[in-house]
């Protein structure tokens, strides 16, 4: 017979290794994990434990992409495993490890029955997550470059959110864009879309076929525009794969939803982030404050 379970604690998220693709392999093994802990019927809350995966205040910075990513599926898996979740809680990231107060505020958090469910551990302090408005002044709006001060690369531009943001770049008074998808000027109303953006805003479109998951397509995509003599300014990656599945029920559609996202960003990232001026990143609100009935995974 098996001993009675008061929680369960996930440390997956301290695993930085990754996977195909550059996929963590903390996300793979802690979805498992809430797979596994449906199949056996425990009805022990869960708390996943990361270190620097959010900021508490202004002067702190998020050390660990990866481990603030995980904090986005846990308010999804929140959603879904709501009679089995305990939360998340992000420790400080110390040299030498934390120390006698932090343990101690952990250990509060872990067996306390509260309504809290995303905690940060500061100097010994528990602190509880906000959605807030921002009450700062909007910045202002931001303008677009003269003619031959390089291009904008939209990736997925072709797509639902790439096309809008495609329009909201020519508004704005962009000239030239570079809009890549997988099936480039085949892709559904590519065509299209390049023509609307020329004859409303006089806009330059290039539409280009690449596969963001392949660092060769993205490094070959830098090398054609180069002998075309155009010089990527800004990357606004908005290229995506949306599968919704529940959690529980995800498999191989898993790797195929996150790659364009993850390794997209890597392979962007080492091709044009030294030169882009702006590197702009596109992600669901799912991670901000999850969804009612599915997880788009």
């Amino acid at each position: 017979e098996r001993e009675p379970v008061d929680a369960v604690v996930s440390l997956l998220g301290a695993d930085s290794s990754a996977l195909g693709e550059g996929l963590p392999a903390s996300w793979h093994t802690t979805r498992l994990l809430l797979q596994s802990l449906a199949d056996s019927e425990t009805t022990a809350p869960l708390w996943l434990v990361t270190r620097g995966a959010v900021a508490t205040e202004a002067r702190e910075r998020v050390s660990s992409a990866e481990q603030a990513a995980l904090w986005g599926l846990g308010r999804v898996a929140g959603l879904e495993y709501p009679a089995t979740w305990g939360g998340l809680v992000d420790l400080p990231v110390v040299e030498g490890g934390f120390g006698a107060s932090t343990a101690r505020a952990l250990g509060q958090v872990l067996t306390a029955a509260g309504v809290e469910d995303q905690i940060a551990v500061r100097g010994g302090r528990v602190l509880g997550r906000r959605l807030v408005r921002d009450t700062r002044p909007a910045a202002a709006p931001m303008r677009g470059r003269v003619a031959g001060d390089g291009a904008v690369l939209v990736t997925g531009g072709t797509g639902g959110v790439g096309g809008r943001v495609a329009r909201w770049l020519a508004a704005r008074g962009e000239t030239d864009l570079v809009l890549a998808a997988r099936s480039g000027p085949n892709a559904p109303g590519a065509t299209a879309l390049a023509a609307e953006l020329a004859e409303r805003y006089g806009t330059r479109v290039r539409v280009v076929a690449c596969d963001v998951t392949s660092a060769r397509d993205v490094a070959r995509l830098r090398a054609e525009l180069s002998e075309a003599g155009l010089t990527v300014r800004s990357v606004l990656h908005a290229a995506g794969v949306v599968d919704a599945v529940p959690l529980s029920d995800s498999g191989a559609e898993w790797h195929r939803v996150c790659a364009p996202k993850v390794a997209g960003v890597r392979h962007l990232e080492q091709v044009f982030g030294a030169d882009a001026a702006e590197f702009v990143l596109f992600s669901s609100n799912a991670g901000v404050w999850g969804r009612d009935r599915k997880s788009v995974v």
